[in-house]
């Protein structure tokens, strides 16, 4: 080999230093100004394998930590009652043919560009799809064969919020007055363009 067996052994060290630090900032913030591994020691495999496990073990009790509901579960109690039909009614998307299930999409394989809110709906989604294992085997069976993945959730959270708006009971109308008054007053107090001469 054109590299000793030092050298690769000491590139690995410092590979694993660097793994470790980037695992230590992502999975446990409370590490972030721990001391750096020194690579010039030697390591035991069996060590690394324990200390791999613990970081795994934290990391999971830090997520379970943060739990979030489903998309079918309600913030208000008195809408409580609606979760089961809810759930059913998402539920049904898995087993929807793919065409039908992508069909937000119009044809493409990716979500529109403007389509930012994905990283704050991910644990909603993450959170249906381990509740609901119909909707864990849709996504299996739909990414990557017919689209993204960020396509997929583009698609869920555009059949998930339909569901919920058709679940839910429409506001009341003083409340839906109200949103057009201030729709119309938005539209009033923006400048004027020029038409076309």
């Amino acid at each position: 080999s054109r590299f000793p067996a030092c050298t690769l052994h000491r590139w690995w060290l410092h590979m694993y230093a660097a793994l470790t630090h980037t695992l230590d900032m992502v999975c446990d913030p409370t590490t972030a100004h721990a001391p750096a591994v020194d690579v010039k020691c030697r390591v035991d495999p069996h060590e690394l394998v324990k200390l791999a496990q613990e970081r795994l073990e934290r990391a999971e009790e830090l997520s379970a930590a943060e739990e979030v509901a489903p998309p079918w579960v309600f913030s208000s109690e008195k809408h409580s009652i609606l979760e089961a039909e809810c759930r059913r009614r998402i539920e049904i998307c898995a087993s929807m043919p793919a065409t039908a299930f992508l069909s937000p999409l119009l044809g493409s394989q990716t979500p529109p560009a403007d389509f930012n809110q994905l990283p704050n709906l991910l644990p909603v989604g993450r959170s249906a799809l381990y509740h609901s294992p119909v909707l864990a085997g849709l996504r299996h069976r739909l990414v990557p064969a017919y689209v993204t993945d960020d396509g997929f959730w583009f698609c869920f959270f555009a059949h998930a919020n339909a569901v919920r708006k058709s679940v839910l009971p429409p506001p009341p109308q003083k409340e839906a007055n109200v949103i057009a008054d201030d729709e119309f007053d938005e539209w009033l107090a923006k400048p004027l363009s020029p038409g076309p001469c």
